[in-house]
């Protein structure tokens, strides 16, 4: 007999999604910010502005506040075992739902983080909008992987009685 049922891992998945998700989200209330500026031309004091809280914010969050990118990395790490856990039985699911959550790690890791990293050096600098716009839309692109993951979790497929072994 497993110590964790199915429902047990499920809702350790969705905690650690819904802490991913209010994390990102975050993120994306300051990306904000340079919204109206990317792709589009706007007034240089709006974009000055703009930049110079994004590099702020970044610099608080990816240098300052130190344990916290850990925190997420284990939670992420944390999240992708009990996604693959709480779904194993299901054929489609097992793989669908720890990948969703890989690509929100490897979307923050590869990508994120550095721009963020470079954002938060810049000191506010106008010339690293198209980064502060290519965050923007990782950030876009990371909610939207969420949302569909919690929604699975939370309406998905449930495993017919028969193959329940809890």
């Amino acid at each position: 007999m497993a110590v964790w049922s199915a429902s047990h891992w499920k809702q350790l998945s969705a905690l650690c999604a819904g802490f991913i998700l209010a994390t990102v989200w975050f993120d994306l209330m300051f990306d904000t910010r340079i919204k109206d500026c990317c792709g589009a031309d706007c007034e240089a004091g709006e974009l000055e502005q703009g930049m110079s809280v994004v590099a702020a914010y970044y610099k608080q969050t990816t240098m300052d506040a130190f344990p916290m990118g850990f925190l997420l990395g284990f939670v992420m790490i944390l999240g992708i075992v009990a996604s693959y856990e709480s779904w194993k039985r299901s054929h489609y699911l097992k793989y669908f739902m720890p990948l969703s959550l890989c690509g929100v790690a490897i979307i923050a890791t590869a990508f994120g983080f550095p721009e963020c990293m470079a954002l938060g050096h810049s000191g506010g600098s106008p010339a690293l909008l198209d980064r502060a716009c290519h965050v923007l839309f990782l950030h876009q692109m990371q909610v939207g992987i969420l949302i569909v993951h919690i929604m699975v979790l939370f309406f998905g497929v449930r495993p017919s009685k028969g193959l329940r072994r809890d």
